[in-house]
């Protein structure tokens, strides 16, 4: 069935494929920095974002073409990451753990993320998480 979701979620062939394990470095990493190309690091798991960037861009676009936004509180509701487009963008190409952390993300938060999963970080790259974010973080998510 077509939706808009699906037109910009990534596709995969199967399950083994979405949960990639394919071991990235930060150095490809940081190569993908651009609203058109960008990955972002999260609990030393690779995410690719280019998608879910381009579906805020259409639906903001997609509703002022047809003029249904009377005030930006309606673009807020419409776009589905709070902190707005920037945030992501300037954390594209890094480790964007800690800015995750202090935004006050909640699990499913980090579920959602889950269909953009590439891949993650080699061990010699990972954050030690505790000793950067406290011995109290959790995710509810295995790496």
């Amino acid at each position: 069935m077509w939706s808009l979701r699906n037109l910009f979620a990534p596709k995969w062939t199967n399950l083994e494929q979405r949960h990639n394990n394919r071991i990235i470095t930060m150095s490809e990493v940081s190569l993908h920095d651009s609203m058109n190309d960008c990955w972002i690091v999260l609990f030393n798991v690779v995410y690719d974002i280019t998608n879910f960037l381009t579906l805020i861009v259409y639906q903001v676009h997609l509703f002022n073409v047809k003029n249904i936004i009377k005030s930006w509180n309606h673009v807020l509701k419409l776009i589905q990451h709070p902190g707005g487009l920037e945030v992501l963008v300037e954390n594209g190409g890094r480790d964007a753990t800690i800015a995750f952390q202090e935004a006050g993300h909640a699990d499913v938060s980090l579920s959602l993320m889950e269909s953009y999963r590439i891949g993650r970080l080699p061990e010699n790259e990972e954050l030690n998480l505790d000793l950067v974010l406290g011995n109290n973080w959790k995710t509810g998510l295995t790496a």
